[in-house]
């Protein structure tokens, strides 16, 4: 079957933009963007027009003003003479704790309620059922309440209060109050560094332990011990560390407990009442519609899978394990990605119990004492979005790996930079999701693992340079940058996540993301942006020329790098 196109008239003519199907979409695609760029532009200066008449400029220099209210909950220091951006910052993290809190525990009530509730026990079945349908037909903002009434009603004063136990039987340290609860919490003393190194290899062993006992499965059958040895690895090698040097000298971590001291408890981590009702009220409400995601999977795999395994000798716990929940994956995913949306942004009631999140600082107290209202709620805007954008991204990411194999889908078959460069580097073949060669996993290994760890450092070291550095001492507050030099950073932040992101997935846009962080780098640089700031402490110039060393490095691998083990970015080098 051939494509039709329109027969060759000689040379070009205007007339062809629209009369010829070769340029007829470019052009209507053209000018769809430029009247879309018009719109925007009046409607910015439409807006900037009448603030102007109110005798309002549109300006967000005031985020450099002093704040003067005091936050109650907060993870980075602050204090009622701090910045407007410093209380939008402790909004935001706020904003962060609550969201990354709940979709952990959302997830795991979630899958258990799911999984109950196709328990063949029927006491367990129908629990489930009326936890489900009670619990998402009463509206979020009434259990939050509820639950925060609970709390400050029933809950002991703290002269009253004393430490939970685990069934009588534990002291778990913990102390519930009216006012909060008080957690046991780590101190840091000399050699901790070392106990923290040893978490992080301890990890990095685990994952790549279960990496070999899964391959020993799939070649040979053997089914090695995971759970033990994995445990072993995070938790008995820190704990190692940790008693040799507490029999050299003193112990580099302990645990203060909260104690007593006039009218309030002092020490360990202080978790208010208001928190903990939003988290367990948001995990409580959005558990309900995962459960019936998980159970909406699981009954997605026919039966008959069920039935096999069971024939080959699988037990039903493996079974759920190795058949049942890697299918059932494929069609929990997507409805999960907006769980987690949506679980983020109800978060923005917390301004209901008094808990102070980006809503309650930045769309509170800053709005009504500035007046920006404007401006304020714009950031506020911008935060949401980014968050959604960046959960929707790592979810999207993961779903594109662990979704139905089919061999009519293909990975990259869009421009990228990787296909203009194929002359020069390949030529290379992006494989199909049905090649034999095409690796669904997430994960790195081998060199790609020093780009990841370049890209993972550049990133995490923009968002403490942009939000967690102290102004003005060390650096200009960003508010006052000029727009160009704003808006490039922030181009450069999102576009260091997305190199980072897509490469711990091994997505072909890797190389796009990788290669528009370099440009932008270099735009920063020559816009003035203290890039050398990012790490202080390293003479002048290093990070700056030292930085695009290694992402160009990078990018040359990526492009050019042999992959060991077929490949890492689902493409393999064609022969000749």
């Amino acid at each position: 079957m051939t494509a039709v196109t329109d027969p060759s008239q000689g040379g070009f003519r205007i007339g062809m933009l629209l009369s010829d199907t070769r340029y007829r979409g470019a052009t209507i695609q053209t000018i769809a963007l430029i009247a879309f760029l018009t719109a925007g532009y009046w409607l910015v200066d439409n807006v900037i027009s009448n603030l102007a008449a109110l005798g309002k400029d549109f300006s967000f220099r005031f985020m450099t003003e002093p704040a003067g209210y005091d936050i109650n909950q907060r993870l980075i220091e602050y204090t009622s003479r701090s910045s407007h951006a410093t209380a939008a910052v402790v909004g935001i993290l706020n904003t962060l704790l609550v969201a990354v809190l709940g979709c952990a525990l959302a997830t795991v009530i979630g899958v258990v309620a799911g999984v109950l509730r196709l328990s063949n026990n029927w006491i367990v079945a129908k629990l489930m059922t009326v936890y489900v349908e009670t619990v998402r037909n009463i509206p979020v903002l009434i259990q939050i309440l509820l639950l925060a009434a609970v709390f400050d009603e029933f809950l002991p004063h703290p002269k009253q209060a004393g430490t939970l136990s685990l069934f009588g039987l534990v002291d778990t340290g913990v102390v519930a109050t009216n006012r909060g609860f008080y957690v046991p919490g780590p101190v840091f003393h000399d050699g901790s560094a070392w106990v923290v190194g040893a978490l992080i290899v301890g990890i990095l062993l685990s994952i790549g332990y279960a990496r070999h006992a899964r391959r020993v499965q799939q070649d040979t059958g053997e089914i090695l011990p995971v759970l033990p040895v994995r445990l072993g690895l995070i938790v008995g090698l820190p704990l190692v560390v940790m008693l040799v040097l507490s029999a050299v000298g003193a112990p580099p971590i302990t645990m203060e407990s909260p104690v007593l001291k006039g009218f309030n408890f002092q020490g360990g981590i202080y978790m208010r009442n208001s928190l903990v009702a939003l988290w367990l009220a948001l995990s409580i409400y959005t558990g309900a519609f995962i459960a019936e995601n998980v159970r909406a999977g699981i009954l997605s795999v026919p039966k008959g899978q069920t039935e096999a395994a069971y024939a080959l000798g699988l037990r039903p716990r493996r079974t759920m394990q190795l058949v049942i929940l890697p299918q059932a994956m494929r069609v929990i995913i997507p409805p999960l990605i907006s769980q987690y949306l949506n679980l983020t942004k109800n978060s923005s009631l917390a301004i209901a119990v008094g808990y102070m999140d980006a809503t309650g600082t930045l769309g509170g107290i800053t709005l009504n004492q500035t007046g920006k209202e404007m401006e304020t709620l714009m950031l506020l805007m911008v935060f949401y979005l980014s968050i959604s954008l960046t959960i929707s991204m790592v979810m999207n990411l993961y779903n594109e790996q662990v979704k139905l194999v089919e061999r009519t889908s293909a990975t990259g078959f869009a421009p990228s930079l990787g296909h203009l460069l194929n002359n020069v580097t390949g030529p290379w073949r992006n494989l199909t999701k049905g090649d034999a060669q095409h690796q669904p996993l997430y994960g790195v290994a081998g060199w790609l693992n020093l780009v990841v760890l370049l890209y993972g450092a550049i990133w995490l070291a923009l968002l403490v340079y942009l939000f967690l550095m102290d102004t003005p001492a060390q650096r200009e507050p960003y508010f006052l940058w000029p727009t160009s030099r704003q808006i490039v950073f922030l181009a450069l932040t999102a576009s260091t996540m997305s190199a980072f992101l897509t490469i711990v997935f091994k997505h072909f846009r890797a190389i796009d993301f990788a290669a528009l962080t370099l440009v932008l780098w270099v735009a920063a640089s020559l816009l003035g942006v203290d890039l050398d700031g990012l790490a202080a402490d390293l003479p002048d110039g290093v990070v700056t020329y030292g930085g695009f060393a290694a992402q160009v490095a990078a990018i040359a691998y990526l492009l050019f790098g042999k992959r060991p083990n077929l490949t890492y970015l689902n493409r393999v080098k064609e022969a000749g």
